[in-house]
């Protein structure tokens, strides 16, 4: 039986409950990209769940850094950006969408060095979101008080490592691509060992091996994680 995007996502919480749900992709060495995108990472099937979770969320959680390097457009879900220096073009396509929002440490909206950036993308339609100093926290609390209960977090891995360290994230999608080459890389969470001591733990609740159903036998790999520890 072929395997559809809803089977990968698997069951949801109550639309008035918070949940925020990871989605990656990477290499089964680790990279999450190659010649600088991940987009040639993963299959139809691995878009298909990236645009499912977008259904399903309130909110896509990106930074700017992977909204520039995989070129996002505009989309029907609204995008909130995470950006301290907020380097965002304000003709990215990315702005033209249902709702542009930049999330930003509160220290951002006071950078009078800040001021014309702030006004070049407030004049393209963006519209700004205090989190605090910017933790992962902070901005998970910033969202949900804008009324975004289901978040949809797209990266990059600094922000993964960011989320996992501060327990932000409830599901992780994860799909193994099973190339490799000489072009890959970032390699894994560069900055995971960077943050304050943790220890986190998730279940494995599915897995799916494209090539074992024959919807392409390719041998991707999608793996569905749900957080066990109490927050």
């Amino acid at each position: 039986m072929t395997t559809c995007a809803s089977d990968l996502i698997g069951p949801v919480l109550d639309s008035a409950e918070c949940e925020t749900r990871a989605a990656m992709v990477m290499t089964i060495f680790g990279a999450f990209g190659r010649r600088g995108t991940s987009a040639v990472l993963g299959n139809d099937l691995d878009s298909q769940l990236l645009h499912a979770l977008r259904s399903w969320a309130d909110v896509v959680l990106v930074s700017a850094g992977t909204v520039t390097a995989e070129a996002y457009g505009s989309a029907d879900t609204p995008i909130a950006i995470l950006s301290r220096s907020l380097n965002i073009k304000p003709n990215s396509g990315v702005l033209k969408g249902r709702d542009a929002i930049i999330v930003c440490p509160e220290s951002s909206l006071l950078d009078v060095t800040l001021n014309n950036k702030r006004a070049a993308l407030e004049r393209a339609g963006a519209r700004f979101v205090a989190a605090g100093e910017g933790t992962a926290a902070e901005i998970v609390d910033a969202l949900h008080r804008e009324g975004f209960r289901r978040i949809a977090c797209e990266g990059g891995p600094s922000v993964y490592a960011d989320m996992i360290a501060d327990n932000q994230i409830d599901v992780l999608h994860i799909t193994l691509d099973p190339t490799v080459s000489d072009a890959d890389g970032p390699w894994g969470m560069g900055n995971l060992a960077q943050q304050p001591p943790f220890e986190d733990r998730y279940t494995l609740e599915a897995t799916h091996a494209s090539d074992l159903e024959a919807d392409s036998g390719d041998s991707v790999l999608f793996l569905r994680y749900r957080s066990v520890r109490e927050r």
